[in-house]
C-alpha cells in the first residue's frame, strides 16, 4: 500500500523534472541563438535578396563618415584619378602630381607627331599609381584609346624612367583598359568596359553595397541584434586574402588574355578555375629559384607558398586547438574584437569558434593591415616588431613552452633555474629584428618589395642567382663568400639538431619536467640557433648536464667559436660567458631519487626493528 502512495508523487516529481529540464534546453537553445546572431549570417535571406549593385562611396559615407573620408585621400584610393579631378581639387592635386613634366623633354614620340617631346598635364587623362614608388601616366589618342605612356616616374629618385612594356609605342602592351582597369577602378564591368569610380574604393573590397544600404535605411538609426546580423550578412568585411589577392597578384584570366581576374566579386573563389589562374612558382619569369618573387605586386603569390596561409588547418589538426587559437591562428579574431568593442557580442556568452563559419581563414592580409588606418605605413595595425612578436612568442593561453620565438630572439626568461642570455641580433645597435630577414627588400625587376613568403633568402640558394641578395651577408660583409655564410650556418644548425637528438634518446620517466621544457624551447624556436645560438645552446647544456651527457662544461658561444673557427677562420666572434644553471630547490634528479630510496629503506628497516623486533623481546 505504501509503495502505491509513494508512486504518484515520484511520478509527478519525475514530470516536473523533465518539464523544467526541456525549459531549460530550450532557454539555453534560444540564448545560443542570440549570441550566433551578432555575426550570423542569413544565408536563406541573402539568397533570395536581388544581386546587390554598386551605389559609390558617398553611400557609403551617408554612414561611416570618418572612414569614407579617410579613403578619399589614401593610396588606394588615389591610385586611379581623373584629369577631371586633379582640375577640381587642389588638394588631391598637390598630393598626387608627383613628376616634374619639364624633365621629361624628348622622351614620348606621340603618333602623328614629327618628333619626340615631353609630356604635359594636357595629356594627361588619368595618373596611374599613387606615387610609393613610381607612378604612371594614362592618355588619349584619337581613336578614343586610353594608352599607357611609355615613360614613368620614380617617386623614390625623382627622375623619369622608361616604361618598357613592348619594343614600340602605342602597343597593345599599353591598352590601359586590357592591362590595368581591372585592379584601378571599382565595378568593372567586363562586357561594357566601363566602371563605376576610379581608385579603389569601399565597394571593391567589401562588394556592391545596395542590398547593405537597403537594410540599413529600413533599420533606421536604432537597430536590433537581428538587423545587425542581416546587415552585417550583406557585405562582405575583406578578411579573406583573396580579396586582396584579386589585385596584388601576377597571373591570368583563365583564357590567358587578361592579367587581372574576370567576374570576381569579395566572397567568391579566386582561385577557381573559371576565375583567376596564379603563375606557378617554377615560373622562372615571375619567380626566383628560391621562391621569392621576381616582379613587383605578387604578394598575394607569396603568401600563398608561406605557412600564414596554412595558419589555422595546422592548429585545427592539433588535439589542443580551441578558441584561445584564433587570436593567432585566424584573421577571424581581428571580427570577434570588432564585436566585442561595439558590444555585438559578449565574451561571456559568444563562442568565437563560431566565427569561423563565416571566416575560415589563417593568418590573412588583414591580421597585419587594415586599409582604413591610412596615416600607418602600408596600412600596418601596430608597428612591424610589435605585430611579429604579439603571436611569434611563448602564449600563456597554450600548455606549456610555446614557439618562443621572441623570448629566444630577445634572450629572455623561458625555463626556471636557467640563466636566458641576450641575443646578439636583438641587443646589435640598428640590428636586425623579424622583417630585416624574413620581410627583407628583394630587388625585383621594378625596385625593391618587401617579401611575403616569411621565409628569409639563405646565402647557399642565392649564391649563384644573379640579383638576389641573401639574407645573411648584407650584414655579415666580413664573410667571403655565401658559400662559407651558408656552411657556417649549416654547422650551427646540425649542432643543435645532434644534441636535442641526443637529449630525447637519453630522456625517461624519471627525467625531471624542466628537461622537457628545455628542449621544448629548443625546438619551438625554430631556427636551430640561428635566433640566439648562445642562449639555445644554454639550454640544451642543462640539459644535457642534468642527463650525464656532458660533464658540466658549458657549449655557449664557445661552441660557435669553435664552429666559426672551422669553417670561417678569419671572422672574429666575442664569446657570450656562459649561464651558470641556478639548483633548483625540491628537483628530483635520477641520483637524488637513488639517495632518497636508500634512505627510505633504512628508515623503514630501523622502524621494523623498533617496532616489531621490539615488541617481540618485551
Amino acid at each position: 500500500m505504501m509503495r502505491r502512495l509513494l508512486t504518484w508523487p515520484l511520478l509527478a516529481a519525475g514530470l516536473c523534472c523533465l518539464l523544467m529540464g526541456m525549459s531549460v534546453m530550450l532557454s539555453l537553445a534560444q540564448d545560443d541563438e542570440g549570441d550566433e546572431e551578432a555575426d550570423a549570417t542569413p544565408a536563406a535571406e541573402v539568397a533570395e535578396a536581388e544581386p546587390a549593385t554598386y551605389e559609390g562611396t558617398r553611400q557609403c559615407r551617408d554612414c561611416h563618415r570618418s572612414t569614407a573620408s579617410d579613403l578619399e585621400t589614401s593610396y588606394h584610393a588615389l591610385t586611379l584619378v581623373s584629369s577631371a579631378d586633379l582640375e577640381d581639387d587642389e588638394d588631391i592635386a598637390a598630393q598626387v602630381l608627383l613628376a616634374d613634366f619639364e624633365a621629361s623633354e624628348g622622351m614620348v614620340q606621340f603618333p602623328g607627331e614629327d618628333e619626340a617631346r615631353g609630356i604635359s598635364l594636357r595629356d594627361v587623362a588619368f595618373t596611374l599609381g599613387a606615387g610609393r614608388h613610381y607612378q604612371a601616366f594614362v592618355t588619349e589618342l584619337d581613336d578614343e584609346t586610353l594608352m599607357v605612356l611609355p615613360i614613368q616616374w620614380d617617386v623614390i629618385n625623382s627622375e623619369w624612367k622608361n616604361l618598357p612594356l613592348a619594343e614600340e609605342w602605342p602597343d597593345p602592351a599599353y591598352e590601359f583598359t586590357t592591362n590595368c582597369v581591372g585592379c584601378h577602378t571599382t565595378g568593372f564591368d567586363t562586357s561594357e568596359l566601363t566602371w563605376e569610380e576610379t581608385g579603389v574604393q569601399c565597394e571593391a573590397c567589401h562588394g556592391p553595397g545596395s542590398n547593405h544600404i537597403e537594410i540599413a535605411d529600413d533599420a533606421g538609426s536604432s537597430i536590433s541584434d537581428s538587423e545587425y546580423a542581416e546587415l552585417s550578412g550583406a557585405i562582405n568585411f575583406a578578411l579573406d586574402a583573396q580579396v586582396c589577392g584579386r589585385c596584388h597578384v601576377r597571373g591570368t584570366s583563365p583564357d590567358g588574355e587578361l592579367p587581372y581576374p574576370l567576374a570576381y566579386h569579395p566572397g567568391d573563389d579566386l582561385l577557381a578555375e573559371d576565375t583567376f589562374h596564379t603563375f606557378p612558382v617554377d615560373d622562372a619569369t615571375h619567380w626566383f629559384p628560391t621562391g621569392h618573387a621576381l616582379l613587383p605586386n605578387m604578394q598575394f603569390n607569396e603568401w600563398l607558398t608561406s605557412s600564414h596561409s596554412t595558419a589555422l588547418a595546422d592548429a585545427q589538426e592539433s588535439d589542443a586547438f580551441g578558441a584561445a587559437c584564433l587570436s593567432c591562428h585566424s584573421v577571424a579574431q581581428v571580427r570577434i574584437n570588432y564585436l566585442f568593442e561595439e558590444e555585438w557580442a559578449f565574451e561571456d556568452e559568444y563562442d568565437p569558434l563560431d566565427a569561423l563559419d563565416r571566416f575560415p581563414f589563417g593568418v590573412t592580409c588583414a591580421s597585419c593591415h587594415n586599409p582604413h588606418e591610412v596615416e600607418a605605413a602600408t596600412y600596418l595595425r601596430d608597428e612591424p616588431y610589435a605585430l611579429c612578436v604579439s603571436c611569434h612568442y611563448d602564449s600563456e593561453d597554450t600548455e606549456g613552452i610555446h614557439h618562443p620565438v621572441q623570448e629566444t630572439f630577445e634572450g629572455l626568461p623561458l625555463v626556471e633555474g636557467i640563466d636566458p642570455v641576450e641575443g646578439v641580433h636583438f641587443s646589435a645597435e640598428d640590428g636586425p629584428d623579424c622583417l630585416t630577414c624574413h620581410m627583407q627588400l628583394v630587388e625585383t625587376k621594378s625596385g625593391p618589395r618587401s617579401s611575403h613568403t616569411f621565409a628569409p633568402i639563405m646565402p647557399g640558394a642565392a649564391a649563384d642567382v644573379e640579383g638576389l641578395q641573401d639574407a645573411c651577408t648584407t650584414c655579415h660583409t666580413d664573410v667571403e663568400t655565401p658559400e662559407q655564410m651558408q656552411a657556417l650556418i649549416d654547422s650551427v644548425q646540425q649542432n643543435v639538431a645532434d644534441r636535442v637528438a641526443a637529449i630525447q634518446e637519453n630522456m625517461g620517466d624519471d627525467t625531471p619536467e624542466w628537461v622537457g621544457q628545455a628542449l621544448a624551447a629548443v625546438e619551438g624556436d625554430g631556427s636551430q640557433g640561428i635566433h640566439n645560438y648562445a642562449y639555445t645552446s644554454a639550454l640544451l647544456t642543462s640539459a644535457e648536464t642534468e642527463l650525464g651527457l656532458i660533464s658540466g662544461s658549458s657549449l655557449s658561444n664557445d661552441d660557435v667559436s669553435m664552429l666559426v673557427d672551422e669553417v670561417l677562420p678569419d671572422v672574429e666572434v666575442t664569446p657570450v660567458p656562459a649561464p651558470t644553471r641556478v639548483p633548483r630547490v625540491g628537483a628530483l634528479t635520477t641520483p637524488s631519487l637513488v639517495i632518497l630510496g636508500i634512505a627510505g629503506l633504512i628508515i623503514l628497516f630501523a622502524a621494523y626493528t623498533f617496532f616489531v623486533r621490539g615488541n617481540r623481546n618485551v
